[in-house]
């Protein structure tokens, strides 16, 4: 029955596919598409032995990879979930982000830490451990070879094995950071439980005409098309810059 695919709408990962499906990924209904009129589910029914769905990414082989609160799970063309890695294997086992570099190394984020996957090995690049324990929110590139990290013990940048602190002291008025959008420029808006800054040359600004959401918990952000940003939060709905 598809009417209550939405009976508790807390929604944390989402993403449109090349098809023009819309995912869904929430805290109680798993894995919900909508294409169209057409409204499909990917839940118990179908195996997902946990409902809770934190993060979404279709990875290179085409196969749609669930974060949840036990570990990461993989769906492939059959629509039946199987288990990716197990939550014995990670850090922690909620998995809070997913994101994929060009070689198909896969970057995980969890409650507890980042690992990556590659050739279906997983590892902790060395620099990477000093983030055991923290809640990693967001994993991003940065430039053709880094990558933002975002904590909600701040941002953090990582190029070339080396691991950098960007925080309050660098601009931002809270440490907390729940998402991260890089610019084709280099520079990256961040979201917090303090609004929205931008960082430029290592340094962090509050964005120009977000002052509305100074006090914000801002949850997600992107660019619908160029010149409008869609900005998720978690106290004032969804907005526009």
């Amino acid at each position: 029955d598809d009417a209550d695919l939405f009976a508790q709408p807390w929604i944390d990962a989402m993403f449109e596919d090349r098809e023009g499906s819309l995912w869904l990924g929430s805290r109680s209904e798993s894995l919900v598409r909508l294409r169209d009129s057409a409204i499909s589910r990917i839940g118990a029914r179908e195996g997902m032995a946990d409902p809770f769905t934190w993060s979404l990414l279709r990875d290179r082989d085409g196969a749609l990879l669930l974060g949840t609160t036990h570990g990461l799970v993989q769906v492939g063309a059959d629509g039946v979930p199987k288990e990716r890695i197990a939550a014995s294997a990670l850090p922690q086992a909620q998995v809070y982000s997913l994101d994929e570099d060009a070689d198909g190394t896969l970057w995980i984020g969890t409650r507890g830490g980042v690992m990556t996957q590659r050739n279906r090995q997983v590892s902790v690049p060395p620099a990477l451990a000093a983030l055991a324990g923290h809640q990693v929110t967001a994993v991003q590139p940065a430039g053709a070879e880094g990558h933002w990290i975002a904590t909600l013990e701040g941002l953090y940048d990582y190029r070339g094995g080396v691991l950098r602190a960007l925080g309050p002291h660098d601009g931002s008025a809270s440490a907390e950071v729940r998402t991260v959008l890089p610019q084709s420029s280099g520079d990256a808006l961040i979201g917090t439980e303090a609004g929205i800054f931008r960082v430029h040359d290592d340094r962090l600004a509050r964005l120009p005409g977000t002052q509305a959401l100074d006090a914000s918990f801002v949850t997600r952000m992107a660019w619908i098309k160029p010149g409008l940003l869609a900005i998720a939060t978690m106290d004032h709905g969804l907005g526009l810059w």
